[in-house]
């Protein structure tokens, strides 16, 4: 994990050997998302506690959400998405002739649904650190409505979706029969907009547009 947030093209060099050892991308221990799921379960815990939750059915709502919803029901269909382009438009193809045994010996990879899922889980620790565990802390600051903490706020926001969007990027970079892989740090472009809009919208119409404080008000406003 600590390579994960320090060097992750690292981790997608792991993928690597293990296509060469046990001809599959994807990892075959599920200790990382057990982990991961646990991580959830804790960081839920402590923010329903520094709002003062004091109902099991809140605790197991924020539970739900933060598991079922966010983690597993957001990664599944990020997940699809892009296994689904990275299958039709990025792989590469074969072009057959009719000279040597090479053509007759190749064989076309395909992107395992469960690799790109392990990217998610991947891309999702690095989103987990910023949005639950740096917002945790910075949350009784966040909750201003001051134009810094709007600055703030919305940047932790865009780093957290920018370093999901990156990590991403690089687990299907790692894969060497996928080309135009760049296209996949297009959602960048989206973030960095969104971020901006938010800051112009304040400057201009005074509009209110923290994504922190919209998140609190969400889950924890009585």
């Amino acid at each position: 994990m600590v390579t994960l947030c320090i060097q992750p093209r690292k981790v997608y060099k792991s993928a690597y050997y293990r296509k060469q050892t046990k001809n599959q991308w994807a990892r075959d221990d599920p200790a990382f998302v057990v982990i991961q799921v646990l991580f959830l379960v804790v960081a839920t815990i402590a923010w329903a506690l520094a709002f003062h939750v004091d109902q099991m059915i809140q605790y197991l709502s924020l539970l739900f959400h933060a598991i079922i919803i966010e983690w597993l029901s957001l990664g599944l269909m990020i997940s699809t998405f892009w296994w689904w382009i990275a299958n039709h438009q990025l792989r590469q193809r074969k072009t057959y002739d009719n000279h040597g045994m090479g053509d007759a010996l190749y064989v076309e990879q395909q992107v395992e649904w469960q690799f790109a899922f392990d990217i998610h889980c991947n891309s999702f620790l690095i989103l987990f650190l910023f949005l639950y565990v740096v917002q945790f802390f910075l949350a009784p600051l966040l909750i201003s409505d001051s134009f810094f903490m709007l600055l703030v706020g919305n940047l932790l926001y865009s780093l957290g979706w920018g370093f999901y969007t990156y990590i991403t990027f690089l687990g299907y970079m790692a894969l060497p029969f996928l080309h135009r892989t760049e296209q996949l740090l297009l959602p960048l472009v989206v973030i960095l907009a969104l971020f901006v809009s938010t800051l112009v919208l304040h400057a201009v119409f005074g509009a209110q547009i923290n994504f922190a404080h919209l998140s609190m008000q969400y889950y924890y406003a009585p």
